[in-house]
């Protein structure tokens, strides 16, 4: 190789660059004759063709090398020549006194305004009659678009009109909007989420749309929201980017940078080297999902992630769900513990965390959206987690770039701890499955039950019910259980007394033949609500209760079985559920 300190030191990385690509499209030995040598000369100096000889025999890898450090070197010397000159001009300060001043202005224009004379008082009425005495005291009307037009007199028009999230405004209410304005600035994303127009107003918007005869696309309802109409009505219009990104950690902020707005954001926060401010937690293996609702994505983030950003100090957590009905059993599984809504809903706000539940077994066009996506990310200031099914990091998708780049970014990448016994039931444990039952024995034509079983047995023999002479029975009929009849209709005494009415598993007091806690095994498809089953199950429940006899259902799309069982059998004994946390 060249010495490269004196050989090398006056070639750009666009040099090097160019003889690499040289190299890997002509060939080695491809330049010859007068001009080539002069050119040499003049690139690599006096001895340039032996140089450039001497590079093309080390091969491309030390080519690309040296490339990347020359390259490394001058961006770092660009670097260091703008923070010097920030620190020279001070750049923080220089910000801070702009702001300063501006507050100062700002307050004298408005003493100006106001402190000349006592503050006029306004009748409703005023709101049209006076309308221009309003505006000249009230300067400043904040509003719906949909509401402008008759905030005030129907025949006021403001010098300006700022519409805010403009891609969440429907064409009909935006041009009202407009409609009273003389001046307009209209701010929104058009890699966000548009406006949802529903399927009836969509309907309705293409029989109007096709009796005009309109030619413009771009006053097409169904089609456009505010934003984008202006943008295809009048591309002449300045068009400015808003760069400058405050909100989210720069770890956060550099995957939406990157993914939607071609690295042309400037995050303005500030890095402090955390390892967490992005999370990819994978459900075990498992098609956990029914319709729109995975409970094993709900038990996740309940069990392991709301306690460990509650104990990073994050109270203000936002938890994004993808269907409705997601939603609704996050909620009701939460509680008051975070704000759970659709990505519609969390559109123009912030939370420090932002937890994202992709439901579905497998991304699909609709879950990979993305603006959806961007507008989720985008949410989070300080953390934000997605919780996806195993195995759904590909390269076709948007979930699976993010889950590569927080890779990249050193954050966390893991599979939850949260599992269930019924896991075994899945296809792709099928080996697994009937190795275990196998040890355990099967007892009934139900796999499971026999899983189930199998966790009861286990629980049992574990401290401190070892001693207690407790055991496991299947298929107990209720009519054996001495339930009271007192109160209940002819149907639930009829269901009560039919001899094929029976708890799955019983789990009893063997000396006294005392029953303790009944244990119902609840399929997903068979148990659903509306069901003739799930008439069944709430006549049996009410029949337990009454007798107070413990009830426990297992869902095979739960977790934590052993937890659970435990903790009703503790109960059930008289002892406090603290005792479980030695022996679960």
């Amino acid at each position: 190789m060249p010495n490269t300190h004196r050989d090398l030191k006056h070639l750009s990385s666009t040099d090097l660059l160019s003889l690499l690509v040289e190299c890997e499209e002509s060939g080695a030995d491809s330049r010859t004759g007068v001009m080539h040598w002069l050119i040499d000369v003049l690139r690599y100096g006096f001895s340039g063709r032996k140089v450039r000889r001497q590079l093309v025999a080390a091969g491309p890898m030390i080519l690309r090398n040296l490339y990347y450090a020359k390259y490394m070197a001058e961006l770092q010397a660009r670097l260091g020549t703008i923070e010097d000159a920030l620190a020279f001009n001070d750049f923080q300060a220089v910000q801070k006194q702009v702001e300063a001043v501006s507050w100062e202005l700002l307050k004298a224009a408005l003493a100006k305004r106001l402190q000349s004379k006592a503050r006029r008082i306004f009748a409703e009425d005023d709101l049209w009659r006076n309308y221009g005495e309003i505006l000249h005291e009230y300067p400043i009307v904040l509003s719906t678009t949909h509401s402008l037009k008759t905030s005030l007199s129907p025949d006021c028009l403001y010098d300006l009109v700022i519409i805010d999230e403009a891609s969440q405004v429907d064409l009909a209410t935006g041009v009202l909007a407009l409609s009273c304005a003389r001046c307009a600035v209209i701010v929104g994303d058009e890699k966000q989420l548009p406006n949802v127009v529903k399927e009836d107003d969509k309907i309705r918007a293409k029989q109007i749309w096709g009796t005009l005869q309109l030619a413009c696309p771009a006053w097409d309802f169904a089609e456009n929201s505010l934003l984008s109409s202006v943008i295809a009505l009048w591309p002449q219009v300045p068009n400015i980017l808003l760069r400058e990104h405050y909100r989210c950690h720069p770890k956060i902020a550099g995957f939406f940078n990157q993914q939607f707005y071609d690295n042309q954001l400037i995050i303005m926060t500030k890095d402090k080297g955390e390892h967490d401010a992005m999370h990819a937690v994978f459900t075990v293996p498992g098609n956990h999902a029914r319709g729109h609702i995975n409970q094993r994505q709900i038990d996740v983030i309940n069990q392991e992630i709301l306690p460990s950003l509650r104990q990073k100090g994050l109270t203000d957590i936002g938890i994004i769900a993808p269907y409705r009905a997601q939603v609704a059993a996050l909620r009701n599984a939460i509680g008051d513990g975070a704000e759970v809504d659709t990505v519609h809903g969390f559109q123009g706000r912030e939370k420090q965390a932002i937890i994202m539940s992709t439901v579905d077994n497998e991304i699909g066009e609709f879950i990979d959206n993305p603006k959806m996506l961007n507008v989720a990310v985008s949410r989070a200031q300080r953390s934000f987690i997605v919780v996806m099914a195993n195995g759904q990091d590909s390269f076709t998708t948007n979930f699976g770039d993010l889950v590569r780049y927080i890779r990249h970014q050193q954050q966390l990448v893991s599979i939850s701890h949260v599992s269930s016994v019924f896991d075994l039931l899945y296809a792709d444990y099928k080996d697994v499955r009937d190795e275990f039952l196998k040890k355990q024995g099967r007892s009934s034509d139900w796999d499971s039950e026999n899983l189930a079983e199998a966790v009861i047995r286990d629980v049992l023999k574990q401290p401190p019910f070892a001693d207690m002479h407790l055991d496991c029975m299947r298929h107990v009929p209720l009519a054996w259980l001495g339930l009271r009849r007192e109160g209940l209709s002819d149907r639930e005494r009829q269901f009560v007394s039919n001899p094929w009415s029976h708890v799955d598993l019983l789990i009893y007091d063997s000396i006294g033949k005392l029953p303790l806690v009944c244990i119902e095994i609840d399929g997903w498809a068979f148990h659903q609500p509306g069901s003739l089953q799930s008439v069944r199950d709430e006549i049996k429940n009410a029949a337990l209760q009454r007798s107070g006899l413990a009830l426990v259902r297992l869902s095979t799309t739960g977790s934590g079985e052993k937890d659970v069982i435990s903790r009703a059998l503790l109960k059930a004994v008289g002892l406090k559920s603290e005792g479980l946390r030695g022996s679960a």
